[in-house]
């Protein structure tokens, strides 16, 4: 696998003796966020820490080259040896396209952006906002945030491809008259779920789930936050009368382990009424009183592990052994209805891992890059109409439809569907592939491929 070369702010590399890490580096970003820390006595709430330790598991790899500001003339001689980016990595949430460490930006490393045009990474490889596209529920438009930025690099001279790098895959298509952009998915749940010490603490294995057929519900869903998804289908659980049929849990937290006040609660659902398509939501307004009156909803659970969402969980496998399917509920706004993205985290592992079959509830590109990662889907084994659609409202009914089509069908039949030879072949596949790729590399391949998109003379669609 080729290597590729970061340019970085700053690199240090230790003596092999010292305890710890054996090199440290910071970026513009981070080195622009620390200083204003220093200087104002505040403390940022930013991901700097989060960033270079996701960054530090691709540099590990051994497939991955630091070179600081100042050694940059050693390799200008040398630029096409390597897929080359100057790496900016995202302090904050929602500042992607902040412009201040262009600012900052020292008059060789300006020059060297300009004469040579490698491509800026912006990197928040443990985050997935895409906050800065507008949007309403039937269009997405570049923002006056990105407006601004491709304005700055502009006045600056700097015509550099750009390269977005998160938990989200944006597949809108993004350049500008003088700009190439693409977009780069963090593979860092992938790579964190299949680490040995998360498939020691157990897994299920589709013989045993084969073998617990006549205890099986329908499906199992866990869910923490109340975003906007995981409301809408609770809402239609109610509306269908299906919720019986599942193992079902909305823990009413956030972050992790705070549960969330009543009324915060209620202003969730609520929300529903005022950041959804009015005439879509309706018929589902009616049972947020009773979506309320059950809130929190847990199931039982080792209290020692229920802190450890992001790590295999043997209490939580007890519900999905007893389940035959896992519906994934990945973040989704209905301020972003319209934005062509895919976004996947941890939650999509657990089912893959467990060897279940599952549908993912969520962006309308959710599906399509688990398909570009490889993964295969099981909506074609579950013969319910309209299993293509990624719109939130036909996709919340049609998981319905799957839980009624199961609810309709005997003990022997589920086992016989469980046991056919599409599924249990995607689910194998699923396991193997989650399991024996490697993550890290398979991400850097990603980058040098999308480096070759923005580098290339002639312009790719995204």
């Amino acid at each position: 696998m080729e290597k590729i070369r970061l340019i970085v702010h700053s690199y240090e590399k230790f003596s092999r003796y010292s305890q710890g890490q054996n090199y440290d580096f910071e970026c513009i970003n981070t080195n622009l966020s620390n200083l204003q820390e220093f200087v104002s006595g505040h403390t940022r709430e930013n991901w700097n820490t989060g960033n270079k330790i996701q960054w530090r598991r691709l540099i590990d790899s051994g497939k991955v080259e630091l070179i600081p500001h100042n050694q940059i003339f050693s390799i200008e001689d040398e630029i096409e040896k390597y897929p080359t980016f100057y790496l900016v990595t995202i302090p904050d949430i929602a500042s992607m396209f902040e412009t201040n460490w262009i600012y900052w930006l020292p008059k060789n490393v300006r020059n060297f952006l300009k004469s040579t045009n490698i491509p800026i990474l912006l990197s928040q490889p443990g985050e997935f906002g895409f906050e800065w596209i507008d949007s309403n529920n039937k269009f997405a438009w570049l923002s006056q945030l990105y407006l601004a930025f491709d304005r700055k690099l502009e006045n600056e001279g700097l015509a550099n491809p750009i390269i977005l790098h998160n938990m989200s895959k944006i597949y809108m298509k993004l350049s500008s008259d003088k700009r190439k952009y693409h977009s780069v998915y963090s593979r860092q749940w992938f790579e964190h779920a299949s680490l040995p010490i998360n498939l020691a603490r157990g897994i299920l294995t589709h013989e045993q789930h084969l073998e617990n057929i006549e205890n099986k519900k329908i499906f199992f869903c866990s869910n923490r936050a109340p975003r906007e998804a995981r409301c809408l289908l609770l809402l239609s659980l109610l509306k269908h009368n299906t919720l019986k049929d599942g193992h079902f849990s909305f823990l009413c937290e956030t972050p992790a382990n705070v549960k969330l006040a009543p009324e915060l609660v209620t202003e969730y659902f609520n929300s529903l009424k005022f950041f959804s398509d009015p005439d879509k939501i309706e018929s589902y307004l009616p049972y947020i009183d009773q979506a309320i009156s059950i809130m929190p909803i847990e199931l039982e659970e080792d209290s020692a592990l229920k802190q450890e969402h992001v790590m295999t969980n043997s209490s939580i496998n007890v519900h999905r052994l007893n389940s035959l399917i896992e519906i994934v509920t990945e973040t989704h706004d209905f301020t972003k209805e319209s934005v062509r993205a895919g976004v996947l985290s941890e939650k999509i592992c657990w089912p893959i891992i467990n060897q279940m079959p599952f549908i993912v509830l969520g962006h309308q590109e959710n599906s399509k890059l688990l398909c570009d990662l490889g993964f295969q889907t099981f909506d074609t084994e579950l013969v319910v109409k309209s299993y293509q659609t990624s719109n939130i409202y036909e996709r919340v009914e049609y998981i319905n439809g799957v839980i009624k089509f199961f609810s309709s069908k005997t003990t022997s039949q589920k086992h016989d569907w469980l046991n056919s030879d599409s599924v249990k072949a995607k689910i194998k596949h699923n396991y193997e592939l989650l399991i024996n790729t490697n993550w890290n590399h398979n991400e850097i391949d990603a980058l040098i491929e999308s480096h070759k998109i923005v580098t290339s003379v002639t312009m790719s669609n995204q």
